[in-house]
């Protein structure tokens, strides 16, 4: 029989003189319980809220929210915490919220323990467990309250468990106790039992938990607080990450590394954790200050994540140093480790260290682009939260590509060129209005391949007078061009680079060096490996590698006489002198060390580079990578240039361009630059090395 129900009529207040409230004047309610204690405080009220009707006995779940001791059937639970029943106005300084408040307004809702009163659970309660004693305390402050008030907390930064994220995305009514107890219970007791742990890790504390502190099925201030989170995870001192599925012994495992077996055992039960996969979580990462790991038993780790990573990454270094690149990352695939994720954790901290200005949107993307998240417009916003730009609001068209061209012309206005060196993804289709512009419709970290920025471009002005204008420096326009086979020798590709280099004129032991630098590139002296710090690094800077030039001039000679004629005619075939040609070659790859193994891995030059551009072909599905014969403008001189390009360039029409000063990770100074056909960027380049003087500048206009 259906009853009709009034819950205004059944809720009851009333006096409870005895309970201390746990709110004082102007200090954190963190403090002993003794500072708890205020003079002529208010009576405490207690609010009991209707059962259901459909059951007999039902616990009910204790919160004290200001002068008010809630008392809530459980079957009521999530519609109270997500919904308004935990509003209130400012604890601090007793005025309202509004959900239109720039951040520094917005709620923030943190959870104490209150002590004054022992939790009594029952074999049905979804607030049984063994570890908690004691009911939860809501606090409800303006974020500038907070921080006027110096009151810290500890955010939670977690992945949310499967059940109760579909049950918040659907906003199901929460009457049904037997459809909902267990999202009900996942709800209370993690941020509870995660109170826990940090209190007995750090004392009487505060926490930030999504699972209590947003009211997830109030939109407005849920979309307010999504926009705050680069706030309210920079400005406490600490942040808790919580890896529900990683044991403590897992990280003993990576940060000691007692044996090589036992270190890939750890490393794969990190890398396979849930929360690496989520792109919210990843932002509140990069966010905060110190963080620390809370474990799957529910135990705060000793070290923190930087200290922890830096030993993984130590680990290692010294196994790829051991046992090759290939090996190492066989043996880590036969344990399950997902190695992309740990890459992806070191870009995560890199981002933390790097100064505001080496922070760029292709950075961000390459991170937040490998995460899972909802939507595109989460991802827009998290990338714009992440680099701290201010353009996105809610009340923005529902447009994707839209979205994402208001943060690229964000990111150019702020000199960063990572925008222009974006590469095509698989799929997409053009932007109409922005022809060159790549990501705008997907999310995925293959937009970005250069890593992390070391030096910002000489020049900051991109964006002038409403269209992309950079100022570049000409490198010449490209007379040919071949894609390199990845399928044939490393050795064969050398030849032909070779016979190339000689080819195109005369050709000093030096410049044909470079040459060789520019195609076959030794990776250790990119800025990953040679650690180039943000100061401003010349071109003479580069570690390029040291050779012996005599040697290598000698065997040229030879190579040259083999390759003409008697009538100095250049030879197209050389069976008559094969075996002599092969002898010059392996030769010239011994002088060069373009076959010896790194400093920081077992691999040489040439496989290293095969590897690069086979990288690619996976990545993108067929092969980027070619070596362009480009003419200087001024001096003519013909050079040879490793260029990545997605769109064939046209002879005597398409351009090569040096952006000045520009350094990531996996590119060399002075190396950086685009490849622009009539005024569309076709293509990028990464080891690009003046090969003459000249360096007459221009502004290009990108359309």
């Amino acid at each position: 029989m259906e009853v009709e129900y009034d819950p205004a009529h059944d809720s009851q207040d009333v006096d409870y003189d005895e309970a201390q409230d746990g709110v004082a004047g102007n200090h954190s309610p963190v403090d002993d319980e003794s500072d708890h204690v205020a003079v002529d405080r208010p009576p405490m009220t207690v609010r009991r809220y209707p059962h259901s009707l459909r059951i007999i006995y039902e616990p009910t779940i204790t919160i004290y929210l200001g002068q008010e001791i809630q008392q809530i059937p459980q079957s009521q639970f999530l519609q109270h915490v997500w919904g308004d029943g935990l509003d209130s106005n400012c604890h601090e300084c007793g005025y309202g919220f509004s959900p239109d408040d720039d951040p520094i307004e917005s709620m923030i809702r943190t959870i104490a323990f209150e002590k004054s009163e022992n939790s009594q659970p029952s074999g049905s309660d979804i607030t049984q467990t063994s570890l908690t004693v004691h009911p939860i305390r809501i606090y409800n402050r303006h974020f500038r309250c907070l921080k006027e008030k110096a009151i810290t907390y500890i955010p939670i930064s977690h992945a949310w468990h499967l059940n109760v994220s579909k049950f918040q995305n659907d906003h199901l009514p929460g009457e049904d106790v037997a459809h909902d107890f267990e999202v009900a219970r996942a709800v209370y007791q993690t941020p509870l039992r995660t109170l826990q742990a940090v209190t007995m890790k750090f004392g009487p504390v505060e926490i930030w938990h999504d699972y209590l502190s947003v009211p997830q099925w109030q939109p407005q201030f849920q979309r307010q607080l999504l926009l705050a989170i680069p706030d309210i995870y920079s400005w406490p001192e600490r942040t808790a990450i919580h890896l529900d599925d990683v044991s403590a012994k897992a990280l003993i495992h990576v940060q000691k590394n007692p044996e090589y077996g036992l270190f890939l055992d750890g490393l794969s039960e990190v890398t396979r954790s849930r929360w690496f996969e989520r792109m919210w979580v990843t932002l509140e990462y990069m966010k905060s200050n110190e963080v620390r790991i809370l474990t799957q038993d529910w135990e705060v780790f000793g070290l923190n994540a930087s200290l922890i990573l830096d030993r993984v990454d130590a680990a290692i270094s010294k196994y790829i140093k051991q046992k090759g690149d290939a090996t190492f990352h066989d043996h880590a695939n036969e344990k399950g480790c997902k190695y992309d994720t740990k890459v992806c954790w070191t870009d995560m901290e890199t981002w933390k260290m790097r100064k505001e200005k080496h922070r760029t949107l292709g950075f961000a993307i390459h991170i937040l682009g490998q995460k899972k998240c909802r939507d595109m417009k989460d991802y827009h916003y998290a990338l714009a939260g992440m680099i701290g730009f201010h353009v996105l609001k809610w009340r923005d068209p529902n447009d994707d590509s839209r979205r994402f061209w208001l943060l690229v012309k964000a990111a150019l206005r702020h000199g960063d060129y990572t925008p222009l060196l974006f590469t095509p993804v698989q799929g997409e289709q053009p932007y109409d209005e922005v022809p060159w512009l790549h990501g705008h419709s997907r999310m995925t970290e293959k937009v970005w391949d250069l890593g992390a920025c070391h030096q910002k471009a000489a020049s900051s002005q991109i964006w002038q007078n409403g269209h992309v204008s950079p100022e570049l420096e000409e490198v010449g326009v490209i007379e040919s061009w071949k894609r390199i086979d990845v399928d044939g020798d490393p050795k064969v590709l050398f030849w032909a680079i070779v016979r190339w280099v000689l080819h195109i004129g005369a050709t000093s032991a030096r410049a044909f060096c470079n040459a060789v630098d520019r195609i076959f590139t030794d990776f250790e002296s990119t800025a990953l490996y040679v650690g180039w710090s943000s100061s401003e690094t010349s071109e003479q800077g580069w570690n390029s590698p040291r050779y012996d030039i005599e040697s290598i001039e000698t065997i040229l000679k030879s190579l040259k006489r083999v390759l003409r004629n008697s009538a100095g005619l250049w030879v197209e075939e050389v069976e008559d002198n094969e075996d002599e040609v092969d002898t010059l070659i392996q030769d010239l790859i011994n002088v060069m060390n373009l076959e010896s193994r790194g400093k920081n891995s077992a691999d040489s030059r040439l496989n290293k580079t095969f590897s690069e551009i086979e990288w690619y072909r996976k990545q993108y599905g067929s092969t980027f990578d070619g070596v362009a014969q480009v003419r200087c403008n001024s001096c003519q001189r013909r050079s040879l240039f490793r260029l990545v390009c997605w769109t064939k360039p046209r002879r005597h029409v398409t351009e090569v361009f040096r952006i000045p000063g520009l350094l990531f990770d996996e590119t060399v100074p002075q190396g950086v630059g685009l490849v622009i056909t009539d005024g569309r960027i076709i293509g990028k380049m990464s080891y690009g090395t003046p090969a003459c003087g000249c360096h007459k500048s221009r502004t290009v206009e990108i359309i």
